[in-house]
């Protein structure tokens, strides 16, 4: 029997995220910290976003809502500008990095339109390397924010574990002097928590037991007492003589440009999901509160055994699925244009943080930009086990275009 093909298309986030033409100059955009600041102490009403990973979350923290340096900032900004009305948006995500944020930017940092949104990644990005992929989406959040929100004012953190204040070299830090070079070609305000933690080590004054106790066996996340010397660093650098630096953007890309359009197509309430595919919500618990799905996808779509192939086509560069990893998901495979890509346990982190965490899956970022490609997802599912597929997005990024159609 012949079966009608439906296919749906998503569209395309078409915004260019450079300016085009062959102006030299930057596009001068948006405030400065200093003028931030004076609208708080003329008590006006402003948002104010945290987005990255753990370190920004407060991983560690005897309380994050309190005592992490995202919380500490909150509270400083309200003690010192009382008039204020202000409104703080967590946007963070332990473990998770820049090539999933420019994902997550419209519906976690976007949508609440903040006034100042402080920016990390300097870890998560693998401070190691630079030049890459990780610099290609951590500039594309910048250009997206700045073309939404040209008021805002982004300001760069750069936060760091134990080993790249005590034994790391100057050399092994490639991230670190990337970002700072990023902000400065952006005409950001920076927080090098980093760096002026590397030079009150060098000069014994650094309590690392207050930082990182060995009690708790972690060096990449701190304790209270070294949250509260995180915000300490961050307020001295940002806050205590704001700057009057206006963000610009760059004409030309710093990097190689595959995140000028994105697109994130959700599976979640769709009419024309595969055979055996339901709209779930996500899981209500999870090994911790910034993995939990619920907070950072609007549900997801469910396949379990005897499911068909989810089947779509696809236009860009970068594609990348987005879900949820929960201790009874399944394996699966991505087919792109017929042949098999990339096979995934996408129960990996959520037995590793039960019952559930989040599901982060690079399926590949040097696809050809110039043709449209047929993609297929598969689960394995073994008889009787009982396991699941859970996606939430398919994401997708390119240099020309950024493009995803469903197929039935």
């Amino acid at each position: 029997m012949n079966l009608k093909r439906m296919i749906w298309t998503l569209g395309v986030l078409a915004t260019v995220l450079a300016a085009e033409g062959s102006a030299a100059a930057p596009a001068a955009v948006g405030s400065s910290v200093r003028a931030f600041c004076r609208r708080a102490a003329a008590g006006e009403r402003l948002t104010v976003a945290f987005f990255g990973g753990s370190l920004t979350w407060g991983a560690n923290a005897t309380d994050p809502n309190r005592t992490s340096w995202r919380a500490r900032i909150g509270a400083r900004l309200e003690e010192t500008y009382p008039k204020a009305h202000f409104k703080f948006v967590d946007a963070a995500i332990g473990g998770t990095g820049s090539s999933l944020g420019i994902f997550r930017l419209e519906r976690d940092v976007l949508a609440y339109r903040p006034d100042l949104v402080f920016i990390d990644w300097t870890v998560n990005d693998d401070i190691r390397y630079a030049n890459d992929d990780a610099s290609a989406s951590y500039e594309g959040i910048l250009r997206n924010l700045l073309a939404h929100l040209p008021d805002c004012v982004p300001v760069t953190v750069i936060l760091p574990d134990r080993r790249t204040v005590t034994t790391a070299t100057e050399a092994e830090l490639k991230r670190r002097a990337e970002h700072l070079a990023v902000a400065k070609a952006f005409n950001l305000a920076c927080a090098d928590v980093l760096g002026e933690m590397r030079r009150r080590f060098a000069d014994g004054r650094v309590d690392l037991e207050k930082i990182w106790p060995a009690v708790i066996g972690d060096n990449t996340h701190p304790f209270d007492g070294g949250y509260a010397l995180y915000a300490e660093i961050i307020w001295s650098q940002v806050f205590e003589n704001p700057s009057a630096l206006s963000p610009s953007v760059p004409a030309d890309w710093l990097f190689a440009p595959k995140y000028r359009h994105v697109v994130r197509a959700n599976l979640h309430g769709r009419d024309d999901l595969p055979a055996g595919w339901k709209s779930e919500p996500c899981s209500m618990r999870a090994g911790t509160f910034d993995f939990l799905c619920s907070r950072w996808q609007d549900g997801i779509a469910v396949a379990r055994e005897g499911s068909a192939p989810l089947r779509a086509k696809f236009r860009g560069e970068v594609l990348l699925l987005y879900g949820e990893s929960a201790e009874q998901s399944a394996e699966a495979v991505v087919l792109v244009d017929g042949k098999p890509v990339s096979t995934w346990d996408t129960s990996g982190f959520g037995r590793k943080f039960p019952p559930s965490a989040w599901l982060v899956w690079p399926v590949g970022s040097a696809f050809d930009p110039s043709v449209e490609h047929d993609l297929e997802i598969r689960g394995i599912f073994k008889p009787g086990t009982g396991r699941e597929l859970r996606l939430g997005s398919i994401c997708v990024a390119g240099r020309e275009a950024a493009e995803v159609k469903f197929v039935r």
